[in-house]
Order: C-alpha cells, then sequence, then structure tokens
C-alpha cells in the first residue's frame, strides 16, 4: 500500500522541511506532493534534493475566502495523475501538521480499513441555529458563511 501525503502549504520554510523529511524518514513507500502558495515565497524543489519521491506545486493563491483550497487540492491530486504517481490513499495536511504516533502505525489501520474514505465531520450549527460544537456562535457564522 501506498500513501500520497499532499501537503497544502503557504508558510515557514523550517516547517515544511521537517514533516517533509519527517515523512520521508517515516514512510520510505510513501510520496509527498506539495501544493505550495507562492504569495509569500516560492518553494523550489532543490530544498529536497536528495530525498525521493517529493514533488512541489507552486500555485498562486489558495484562501478561505473563496473555494480556491478544495480547488487547488483537486488540482494537486490532477497533477498526481498527470505525474504517474501511484498511490492507494491520500493524506491530506498542511505544514501545521505533524505525526503523533508512527507512521508505520496509522499506515496498518489503513491497511485494515474497511472503508474508502475517513471525512471528519463537524456539524455548525444544531436544528435551532445555534452553534454547536468547536466554535461560538459568530465564528461559526462567519465561517460557514464565508463572511471573513
Amino acid at each position: 500500500m501506498r500513501i500520497l501525503y499532499l501537503i497544502q502549504t503557504f508558510k515557514n520554510l523550517p516547517q515544511i522541511t521537517r514533516l517533509v523529511q519527517t515523512i520521508r524518514q517515516s514512510d520510505p513507500s510513501g510520496a509527498v506532493l506539495i501544493s505550495h502558495n507562492q504569495e509569500e515565497f516560492v518553494l523550489e524543489a532543490s530544498v529536497f534534493e536528495g530525498l525521493s519521491d517529493v514533488y512541489v506545486i507552486n500555485v498562486l493563491s489558495g484562501s478561505r475566502l473563496d473555494f480556491s483550497l478544495p480547488g487547488s487540492y483537486i488540482a494537486a491530486l490532477d497533477h498526481a495523475h498527470k505525474l504517474g504517481i501511484d498511490f492507494d490513499w491520500v493524506i491530506n495536511m498542511t505544514s501545521q501538521c505533524y505525526p503523533i504516533r508512527l507512521l508505520h502505525e496509522f499506515i496498518c489501520a489503513l491497511e485494515c480499513a474497511q472503508v474508502d474514505a475517513f471525512i471528519d465531520y463537524h456539524r455548525v450549527f444544531d436544528d435551532r441555529g445555534q452553534a454547536t460544537g468547536i466554535w461560538p456562535y459568530e465564528e461559526a457564522h462567519n465561517r460557514y458563511h464565508y463572511q471573513y
């Protein structure tokens, strides 16, 4: 089984390189595709020289204000297919993510999974329109209605 680690980034080169190095050391059979918002800086592929199966795409934007984040996710998957990257699972993450358990354990869990995907879902409002879950009402309203 092969995992494609899709990392959506926009800043903090040391954090990006640390995450990529950790993934490559922990899962040598996986591939890493970085979809980088180049507004702050262009991410050069040469930063990852010596690491196999690390690919970089610099994109023009990525914002919470519109649907460019899901758009860049889909474009990155399309790019992975065009490059001929073979994978069984995609893990979508940011450069702020960091493995909190051994990737080998995580990979074993995916191999044993009887499903094709895992999606984390948060109910934003209850039946009365009240905010539920992780955000207070105003923040939930702004996020849900794209009012940043």
